[in-house]
């Protein structure tokens, strides 16, 4: 191809393409992977390929790059599920005048439950509610990258869990007040 021609043809794609890899860059990925880099990867990928593609109609080419952005970003989601998230202890332990000791204290609780129990989900369940809320991902993507055939099926499933997490969560918390009423004791003494 003529790199003037290459040159045109890209040029009039970048904006779209960086519009489109910004707009399905979960925030848990942005540390990690920038949309421009996204974007840099497809387009010499695509440009090495370019003997073997197969301009069908106007917009197979555009269609392809963003195919191409859509499975780096998933790659790099799946490259997140495997390693471990590692948070800083300054990031927890930071003192905020407007939260009482008390509330951090629950807020932490809480989530230690919600770790807790998602942890004793399906690993499917985990995998959707993981995706989803943690990573920021839309149904189509959830869907996508799970193989799932349609996006509604992703927001069933999507649901369906969340209500399992909920119900764990739930029984939980009904254990822990009848069994010791530590948070009756506690709120009545802050009171």
């Amino acid at each position: 191809m003529d790199p003037a021609a290459w040159n045109a043809l890209i040029g009039s794609y970048l904006p779209r393409l960086k519009q489109f890899a910004e707009r399905h860059l979960p925030t848990s990925a942005s540390g990690t992977l920038a949309a421009d880099d996204v974007v840099q990867e497809a387009v010499l990928k695509s440009f090495r390929r370019l003997e073997r593609f197969e301009f069908r109609h106007d917009a197979a080419f555009l269609a392809y790059l963003r195919k191409s952005i859509r499975h780096r970003i998933l790659d790099e989601i799946r490259r997140g599920l495997r390693r471990p998230m590692l948070v800083s202890i300054e990031d927890h332990d930071s003192v905020d005048l407007g939260v009482s000791p008390l509330d951090r204290l629950i807020a932490r609780s809480h989530a230690r439950r919600y770790r807790d129990q998602l942890a004793k989900l399906s690993d499917r369940d985990r995998r959707l509610i993981i995706l989803r809320l943690e990573h920021g991902l839309s149904y189509a993507d959830v869907a996508e990258h799970l193989g799932m055939r349609t996006e509604s099926a992703a927001r069933m499933a999507i649901k369906r869990a969340m209500q399992r997490l909920g119900a764990k969560m739930n029984r939980t918390d009904r254990r822990l007040s009848s069994s010791s009423g530590v948070y009756a004791r506690i709120r009545a003494a802050d009171a």
